[in-house]
């Protein structure tokens, strides 16, 4: 209490080593105690994997940062790691489908099929390239092929129709098609008046 015998309180800030006074904080329920309630964050979903699962494998070395690769799951190793087998990547010797151990965060479910008759601009797509999926946008059209801009590398490069897919995200256990992620991107990148009214909804053909 302080010299007028009214409670003070004492805190501590831990980040600036700084000791202050607290004001009590006034209820506006007089003579009831206000209730107090404790944010309650809702927790990801953790999927629990199946041996023999088709899975897909998100990539940490340097150089394929992003990519996902085609697997299947051969064991449980623990709570948080998964034993899994490679359909195209092989050992360094070639004697046979690469297995790996990797984080259960590494991991999500082969993505359901998404046929299209064409992409969009700026639409987010899948690009097959050495072997496995790599994440782009679509920055252009030349005849048959599609311009994809890689924001990891900053490259621009054409691709066939039958190289692409329709990207989707695995996000706290439900599929995300790229139709809200490319609005999102679209929104935080363009220019004040570049509205979705002034773009056109199909690629026109680079000159």
């Amino acid at each position: 209490m302080n010299s007028k015998g009214k409670r003070v309180q004492i805190e501590f800030e831990e980040e600036t080593g700084k000791i202050f006074q607290k004001k009590p904080a006034k209820s506006r329920f007089k003579g009831k105690r206000a209730n107090k309630k404790k944010l309650s964050l809702p927790q990801p979903k953790v999927i629990e994997f199946q041996a023999g699962e088709e899975v897909e494998v998100m990539l940490k070395e340097e150089g394929f940062e992003g990519s996902y690769y085609a697997a299947k799951i051969l064991s449980k190793e623990d709570a948080s790691q998964y034993k899994v087998e490679y359909k195209t990547l092989l050992k360094e010797d070639d004697s046979g489908p690469l297995e790996e151990v990797v984080g259960v965060h590494q991991l999500r479910p082969s993505p359901p099929p998404f046929p299209v008759s064409y992409f969009s601009l700026y639409e987010l797509a899948d690009v097959y390239e050495s072997d496995g999926w790599w994440a782009g946008i679509i920055n252009g059209k030349f005849q048959s092929d599609y311009f994809v801009y890689f924001p990891t590398t900053q490259e621009e490069i054409p691709y066939r129709f039958e190289q692409l897919r329709m990207h989707q995200d695995w996000s706290d256990g439900q599929w995300i098609s790229s139709k809200e992620a490319t609005d999102h991107i679209i929104s935080i990148s363009e220019p004040e008046g570049n509205t979705k009214q002034n773009r056109t909804r199909k690629i026109k053909n680079k000159a």
